[in-house]
């Protein structure tokens, strides 16, 4: 019996109460046990300054499946599906979700959940909170100027860092004033990390600039150091007085040429002309043109045996420049030596000169020199003796290269001389005489020295010379062949590769056996400086009065 506020139960309502009650209990174990869905949201990953990775899972996907799942992010906490979202659509099975968010705002707070709905609701993971990145300024170096000439330059700079924003823009500031940046003018260069440059144009000749590069992202511009540098100031011109050419009895060629115009256009340009010297203020001006390069200009109505004067100009807005002074003489005669045979000469600065090789074979008082076809006699002389061959024993390369003398041929006994005029006729024509090594310096300082001088004494191309005969100009009219020489020896050497001429100096470490030649070779534009033994075959060129 049971008994209940005082009422009295029989066993088998007792029976009845304990199975309601377990009924009751079953259907409230049947409502806990029902699927629920359920996601999860992960830390976000790969955090950037527009971007970062989301992830999560879907862990259940519940009794009636899932119609929409993703995540719902916003600047706001708990954001929903009312707010931005990136959605996938249906999923029947747990599984794991991730996605890269992008075009987000840099330095920033974002709050982000994983979502699933489906009929029956929403349901929605732990809140995640990540701040992206904040851009930081670029980094630009300025680069040295380069090219700079009178109106431009080059310039640029160096992105080293992008300060994790692309450039939207870079290039340089230039100007007058320190602190470009703030008072010049700003020239874009394109954008991106890495070198840039551009010429600059249009400036003022003789000015100070200033130039300091710059870089500009979403974080703001940032600037290398300043640089400064001054463009060329105009200048007068350079010009060169050139030999005079094609001397007749009563006219020349007068030649020059303007280097560089100093800046400036050359608007005249020309000679300075003069039986005096300073022509420039004694004499007559030829006008001969305008601008740069070589230039000539004949002048006829000269009068024999008369010296003249001569001096190159160039007129540019700077003024006047002046080549160097030089003097020529009227052609008196045609030069002819002792034999009959006819020289051509030519005037090189103050000095007139053979244009042709000596091929003389006796002195000018009538006396024979001595004439050695034998190598073996050839090898029995001694620095004393004097004698003369012509290449290989053939009269035709005679014709070519003339007669190649011993030293003391070619002295006709004098003794050494290095003065200027060496004052020795030796083996020369009447009126001419041997050079000496001072007046073959002076030759050669006239031409710009030693190692352009060989270059514009020998005769251009290589019908004569072997190939590549380097640095053949011949600008100078002095026209030298390459007659190759006899060696003490007996044996001929190097005709078509070089040429040798004897001066009237001994050698000073062995002035008994050897005196100095000046030679040129076929693959150089040296005039080079020989000590050889005086019984050596040489070519000789006579050097006027």
């Amino acid at each position: 019996m049971i008994k209940c506020s005082g009422i009295i139960f029989p066993n088998k309502i007792k029976y009845i109460f304990i199975g309601l009650v377990i009924m009751l209990m079953a259907l409230q174990t049947c409502q806990k046990f029902e699927r629920e869905i359920r996601v999860t949201t992960y830390e976000v990953t790969e955090i950037n300054y527009t971007s970062g990775l989301l992830g999560g899972e879907v862990i259940d996907v519940g009794e009636d499946g899932i119609d929409q799942h993703g995540f719902c992010y916003s600047l706001t906490e708990n954001p929903t599906i009312q707010d931005l979202t990136i959605k996938f659509g249906l999923v029947s099975t747990p599984k794991s979700i991730s996605t890269e968010l992008r075009g987000l705002t840099h330095n920033t707070i974002y709050y982000v959940r994983a979502f699933a709905q489906n009929s029956l609701g929403e349901y929605y993971g732990e809140q995640i909170i990540f701040t992206t990145l904040g851009y930081g300024l670029p980094l630009v170096t300025t680069s040295d100027i380069t090219d700079i000439s009178y109106v431009s330059a080059t310039v640029g700079g160096n992105v080293t860092e992008e300060g994790g924003a692309k450039e939207s823009e870079r290039g340089i500031w230039y100007g007058t004033s320190s602190g470009p940046e703030q008072n010049g003018t700003k020239l874009q260069i394109g954008s991106g990390i890495g070198d840039f440059s551009t010429s600059l144009s249009y400036l003022s000749p003789g000015t100070l600039y200033y130039v300091k590069a710059y870089v500009t992202n979403n974080a703001g511009s940032s600037y290398g150091d300043e640089k400064s540098f001054s463009t060329l100031a105009i200048d007068t011109a350079s010009v060169t007085t050139n030999s005079v050419s094609e001397l007749t009895e009563t006219s020349a060629t007068l030649n020059g040429n303007v280097i560089a115009d100093g800046g400036a256009e050359v608007t005249e340009r020309g000679f300075w002309f003069s039986t005096s010297e300073s022509p420039e203020t004694t004499g007559t001006k030829l006008q001969a043109g305008s601008g740069t390069g070589n230039f000539s200009k004949n002048q006829s109505g000269l009068t024999s045996g008369v010296v003249y004067f001569i001096k190159a100009f160039a007129t540019n807005s700077e003024g006047t420049a002046f080549g160097e002074e030089i003097s020529f003489q009227a052609w008196i005669d045609p030069l002819i030596d002792i034999d009959d045979n006819n020289y051509k000469t030519i005037q090189i600065g103050n000095q007139q000169w053979m244009a042709e090789n000596l091929k003389v074979t006796h002195y000018s008082d009538g006396t024979l020199i001595q004439f050695l076809k034998s190598a073996t006699a050839w090898a029995e002389l001694s620095p004393l003796d004097k004698a003369y061959c012509v290449y290989n024993n053939d009269a035709s390369y005679g014709a070519v290269y003339g007669a190649l003398y011993t030293w003391s041929a070619a002295m006709n006994g004098a003794v050494s001389s290095d003065e200027n005029p060496s004052g020795i006729q030796g083996i020369c024509p009447s009126g001419w005489h041997l050079p000496s090594e001072t007046e073959w310096q002076e030759l050669y300082i006239y031409l710009g020295g030693e190692q352009a001088a060989g270059g514009k004494l020998k005769e251009a191309g290589t019908n004569i010379w072997f190939t590549p005969n380097t640095g053949a100009t011949n600008e100078s009219g002095f026209s030298a062949f390459p007659g190759g020489y006899r060696k003490i020896n007996g044996v001929y050497e190097n005709e078509g590769r070089n040429g040798v001429w004897w001066s009237s100096a001994e050698n000073e470490i062995s002035p008994e056996n050897m005196a100095i030649g000046r030679g040129m070779y076929y693959d150089n534009s040296v005039l080079s400086i020989f000590p050889w033994n005086k019984e050596s075959g040489f070519s000789v060129r006579c050097v006027l009065n």
